[in-house]
């Protein structure tokens, strides 16, 4: 009788145990399903936090030299979450002030809100949208002068920043005439050190840098 007990007793346990161990991997692996779920979480770009960035370039050949600034302010809309991160700027729009431009320099700031974008038509705010995104390609339509034109950028995504680099020619806005009055407002600023004429070129290299952001549901 004690043997039968004691042998009762055992599979008892045991089952106790079995059962416990269970619960544990089932508890285990309902937390595992959870956090795949959220590290698969949709993604998009965090609109209030996008920088734009830009650099012009002045003084002729062979010592050419960058000057840079950026847009203090920018608006989007049509931002959606999406499974590739490579798409989450795909079909959005913005808005960026002329006024927010900054460049560290307030009286070069002030020639440049005059006498560069002051000689184009309708440039107190600057538009354009996202036409297309085709892997780390994207094609944004940018509007100035009351032309828009297709711009080519190249998208690079290093964990959760999203960046947009392009070179744009400032001639595909007609912006000729906008190139030469800040050049002549500039002009001593604009000849080298070493001598030679002054000169504004028309090409300006873009950086936008924005977050991705997790859109669990």
């Amino acid at each position: 009788m004690k043997k039968v007990f004691l042998a009762l007793l055992t599979t008892s346990l045991f089952l106790v145990s079995c059962g416990s161990e269970e619960k544990k991997e089932e508890k285990k692996g309902k937390k595992e399903e959870k956090k795949e779920q959220a590290e698969n979480c949709p993604v998009k770009i965090d609109t209030e936090n996008i920088k734009v960035g830009f650099t012009a370039y002045k003084f002729a050949e062979p010592n050419k030299k960058g000057v840079d600034g950026r847009f203090e302010e920018i608006s989007v809309a049509g931002a959606m979450a999406s499974e590739d991160p490579l798409q989450a700027l795909n079909g959005i729009s913005f808005e960026i002030p002329v006024s927010s431009l900054y460049t560290g320099d307030p009286a070069r700031d002030k020639k440049i809100k005059e006498s560069f974008f002051g000689t184009m038509v309708a440039t107190e705010m600057l538009t354009g949208s996202v036409k297309s995104v085709e892997g780390e390609n994207v094609v944004i339509e940018l509007k100035m002068n009351e032309i828009a034109f297709e711009i080519q950028a190249t998208q690079i995504i290093d964990g959760e920043t999203i960046s947009l680099n392009a070179e744009i020619n400032t001639d595909n806005w007609n912006g000729q005439d906008a190139i030469a009055a800040l050049n002549k407002v500039c002009e001593a600023n604009h000849k080298a050190p070493e001598g030679g004429e002054s000169v504004l070129w028309p090409t300006v290299t873009l950086k936008i840098e924005g977050k991705l952001i997790k859109d669990c549901q």
